[in-house]
């Protein structure tokens, strides 16, 4: 939030939230930095490309006011201590970063007391609270007594001085003082609106009452609010008549008058050693005798009266078990009032998946034998005798791929698309609409000003990914979602750039520009490209389908002078290679679209497709290929007649059973079998084994991992501490993502992103960190994660992986660790 301004000028920028900035300046200009709370700063430019600078703090103090920057450390844990400090002359205030990160203390200067509690009595719209349970963002006013006036107007309790603070708009000193007049302890009543046991926990609702204001123009409704006690900020849209329409909003705060809460670890791996706290907090200001409860997993672990004058805290110690999740449960009870929170953990698994298996396309009357060893593991087994479901499972598998780069949104979207020609196609109910309108919105949002989109929102514009992306896009407002995408931009930008492009992607893009209606003049570049020996494969079959756009027929005695035959007789061009936009997949989907248009018969068709499935293992390499090959085939295949003959299997050895109905889905043990299929439709075969390693070793031949944690695996609760991760790439890699668990007991100390080491783009979750870096050439780099350990246990710390994300067979993995908090 740096503002950058060329000297002189009114041109300039603002610093973006990892502190980068692009700024156009003549080259004997200056450049002047300036930010609130900071010493503003000029630096001569002097024909630099880069220029980085680092702000001092302008601390000043005026009397007893206070002003310091908020850029000096993160914000959070400045704005409930100095923004608070700075409305109120004589007032000291205090924060604590471990556990319950709301600890807050208050001192009024001059009558901290050496017997008994040192804090002012603080008082909030009129009633009793702690200073730790105020939300600080929503103070609008406060008011300091001090001395004999506040003892003489509040009591005793007053001896270490009254803070009165509001959260109402416009509020003044009179209303404070008016207000607090008849303030007293909030007494403890029988019930209380919400929930006594809370679990429903959100940080949002929706209602949508239909109302009607009565005669004096006021409408009631009655809602429940989700379990959290936090500050609510409400939103209500009204309409009258003639169309006129308004909106109001406001603020609710919950409360209780004792509470009892849980602070707990966001998840757990199997194994970990963990402590929760539970507080109780007791808003009645004289100590009284309840009666406490604590349960692990169902299974009452404590059961106690205790006192309580303020707030009293337990720990809770944890063990993470074989479950998929584990629950805590924290109450209280007071004669008839009852309080507490019942919080669900997520347990992981420890370690990393592993699977190994086959894919068979069974076209005749054939016998194999397949074995699989490792005792006490199991073995999945699949076959279909349609392959529009083999592709459905394909379907599946893109819809739930865990990311979502442009290009893999991109790729769900065709998906999801497909999905409702088969469903159409089969006459059944297509369940996907707001999906589809949900990634629709998300990539139409993705697109650079210049038309373009880059691999992650907001990134530099990439051609290949701009033409997935729109060619999606297109394909959904065909199908009737409105894609909003701005054509013309699209257009320009790969026009623009047209000259400058790599012969293979200038060809891509000359093939889009012809398929949406622009007048080119190709033939002389295509066919010097399609008759030189100096031209690639890829080349060659771009500049034929180029060709063929254009109105010629294809030279199929050329193509077919290209092509090569797998040993089952399908049809492909060029080498299985790993390079995003040069491989044997997107050469025969070119082929595959030329005999398309061809109208070629649907026995060499079938030659091509059978390659694809061919290639398919448990998926096809990456969502790219995937969506396209999907596209490409899905559509003939669902008008092929079906053969009449019906397919059967004999399965025989450690397993035994006749299949003639199919799809065919089952578990068995390791071992031997054989699989034995007659008729002469297709069968599609998977047999596969899937299971977690728990004590994974450092393995894979692309990358080298490594992390380290501060300076050993012993950190401490409330310490910050550094993640580092080191990766040593074997060779020159493209679109590379770096997946990093965290410690269940620690939280992000903050959320940065990077633009070091070839990092495009950074997502944090709960249990892990990716890193994904567009290009990375053969080295090591490093990459840092702030982390804040919370919770004291024992740890689990599963392997970090570095992946080519469109070739994950070239990977590397370190080993797991053992992380302990004190």
């Amino acid at each position: 939030g740096v503002n950058v301004v060329v000297k002189g000028t009114a041109v300039g920028t603002a610093t973006d939230a990892a502190g980068y900035y692009t700024v156009k300046c003549p080259p004997d200009g200056t450049l002047i930095f300036s930010f609130i709370g900071y010493m503003t700063t000029e630096r001569p430019i002097q024909a630099q490309g880069t220029i980085d600078e680092q702000l001092v703090a302008d601390v000043s103090e005026l009397q007893e006011v206070v002003v310091v920057g908020y850029g000096a450390q993160s914000r959070r844990y400045l704005s409930s201590a100095v923004a608070l400090q700075g409305r109120a002359a004589g007032v000291s205030i205090r924060g604590s970063r471990a556990g319950f990160a709301d600890s807050v203390s208050m001192r009024i200067r001059g009558l901290a007391s050496i017997h008994g509690n040192q804090e002012p009595l603080v008082i909030l719209d009129g009633r009793i609270v702690k200073m730790s349970d105020v939300d600080k963002s929503q103070i609008t006013a406060m008011e300091v007594i001090s001395g004999s006036d506040a003892t003489a107007l509040y009591g005793s309790r007053a001896s270490n001085g009254v803070v009165l603070l509001s959260t109402k708009a416009g509020a003044t000193k009179a209303y404070l003082e008016e207000i607090s007049k008849a303030v007293m302890a909030v007494p403890i009543p029988e019930t209380v609106p919400g929930n006594a046991l809370r679990k429903n926990y959100r940080d949002y609702a929706f209602w949508q009452p239909t109302l009607k204001t009565d005669e004096n123009g006021k409408s009631v409704f009655h809602a429940t609010f989700p379990d959290d006690i936090t500050g609510w900020n409400t939103y209500v849209l009204g309409m009258g008549s003639k169309r006129r329409t308004g909106q109001a909003s406001s603020g609710i705060q919950s409360y209780k008058p004792l509470l009892a809460q849980l602070a707990q670890p966001n998840f757990l791996i199997q194994g970990d050693e963990a402590f929760v706290l539970g507080k109780i907090t007791n808003y009645n200001r004289e100590p009284i005798r309840l009666t406490r409860t604590i349960k692990v997993k169902d299974q009452e672990a404590k059961h106690q009266v205790v006192e309580v004058q303020e707030s009293s805290i337990d720990s809770i110690q944890l063990v993470a078990s074989g479950l998929d999740s584990m629950t805590v449960e924290y109450t209280v009870e007071y004669n008839s009032y009852k309080d507490g929170e019942l919080r669900k953990i997520p347990v992981l698994k420890k370690g990393a998946v592993e699977a190994t298996g086959k894919f068979f396309i069974l076209d005749s009357d054939t016998t194999f034998s397949i074995h699989f060893s490792n005792p006490g593991e199991t073995v999945k087994l699949y076959a279909q005798a349609d392959v529009i479901d083999v592709l459905m499972d394909e379907i599946r598998y893109l819809k739930n791929y865990p990311y979502e780069c442009n290009e893999q949104m991109a790729s769900k979207l065709r998906a999801l698309l497909l999905e409702k020609s088969v469903t159409r196609f089969r006459q059944q109910r297509f369940t996907g609409d707001r999906e589809i309108q949900k990634i629709v919105r998300k990539l139409v949002s993705g697109q650079n000003n210049d038309g373009s989109w880059g691999w992650w929102k907001n990134g530099d514009g990439e051609v290949w990914i701009t033409l997935h992306v729109v060619q999606a896009l297109l394909k959904a407002g065909q199908e009737g979602y409105g894609a909003a995408v701005d054509q013309e931009a699209v257009i320009n930008y790969l026009t623009e750039n047209l000259s400058s492009l790599p012969t293979p992607v200038k060809l891509t893009v000359m093939n889009y520009l012809a398929d949406q209606g622009q007048t080119l003049k190709v033939k002389e570049f295509a066919d010097s490209i399609r008759t030189s020996v100096r031209s690639s494969l890829n080349e060659k079959l771009l500049a034929g389908k180029l060709l063929q756009r254009m109105g010629a027929r294809p030279d199929w005695k050329w193509l077919n002078g290209l092509r090569s035959r797998t040993i089952k007789g399908n049809y492909y061009w060029g080498e299985l290679k790993d390079d995003v936009n040069d491989n044997a997949v997107l050469n025969t989907l070119i082929v595959h679209e030329i005999a398309m248009r061809d109208k070629v018969g649907r026995g060499d068709l079938n030659k091509i497709r059978n390659y694809f499935l061919e290639q398919r293992k448990d998926h096809w390499r990456n969502t790219y290929e995937s969506s396209l090959i999907l596209d490409a085939v899905l559509a003939g295949m669902m008008h092929d007649k079906p053969l009449q003959q019906k397919p059967v299997l004999h399965l025989t050895g450690s397993v035994n059973k006749t299949v003639t109905t199919f799809p065919l889905e089952m578990t068995t043990g390791t071992g031997s079998f054989t699989v034995t299929k007659t008729g002469n439709a297709p069968v599609y075969f998977t047999a596969y084994r899937e299971f977690w390693n728990s004590s994974p070793v450092p393995s894979g031949g692309g990358f080298e991992v490594r992390t380290t944690l501060g300076r050993d695996t012993l950190l401490t609760a409330g310490k910050p501490v550094t993640l580092s991760v080191q990766v040593t790439v074997k060779n020159d890699a493209e679109y590379v993502m770096i997946e990093v668990p965290v410690p269940a007991g620690c939280s992000y100390e903050s959320k940065a992103q990077s633009r070091q080491n070839g990092e495009v783009h950074r997502e944090y979750y709960n249990h892990k960190t990716n890193i994904y870096c567009k290009y990375l050439k053969k080295g090591t780099y490093t990459w840092s994660i702030e982390l804040l350990p919370r919770y004291s246990g024992r740890y689990t710390l599963n392997p970090a992986v570095a992946e080519c994300m469109y070739f994950p067979t070239l990977y590397g993995r370190e080993k797991t660790k053992t992380v302990t908090i004190r």
